[in-house]
């Protein structure tokens, strides 16, 4: 079964202020930080409720713009929505990465097991 998972944009409270200034669109950003977190907070628990795996993908005054030029967008909702889904693809990589190694460990040891004494 495959997994459902998405990523949503996620700020620190000391980052919001800043990033929301940078962000071409940022009026359309609650005005506090407290008032985004309210409504994101619902939108997580929203699909979460429906059975999605959630990665928050916090965004970084630092290194987010870089990224924005690296992949072609601008600063803006199309951009935070594309790191989003992003972070998620990088996160079910990793954890499909984990699930690989740790079936072929299994395995090795399964096989130890089974050799006869001496052929090891």
């Amino acid at each position: 079964m495959p997994v459902e998972l998405t990523g949503i944009a996620w700020y620190r409270p000391e980052d919001y202020d800043h990033l929301k200034a940078a962000f071409k669109d940022g009026w359309k950003l609650p005005d506090t930080f407290d008032s985004w977190l309210e409504t994101a907070q619902r939108v997580y628990d929203t699909l979460t409720s429906e059975g999605l795996s959630v990665v928050k993908a916090y965004i970084d005054p630092d290194t987010f713009p870089v990224w924005c030029r690296d992949h072609g967008f601008e600063m803006d909702t199309a951009a935070r929505m594309a790191f989003g889904q992003e972070c998620a693809a990088n996160e079910l990589k990793a954890k499909q990465g984990l699930s690989k190694r740790a079936r072929a460990s299994a395995l090795r040891r399964r096989f130890r097991r089974r050799r006869p004494q001496g052929t090891e």
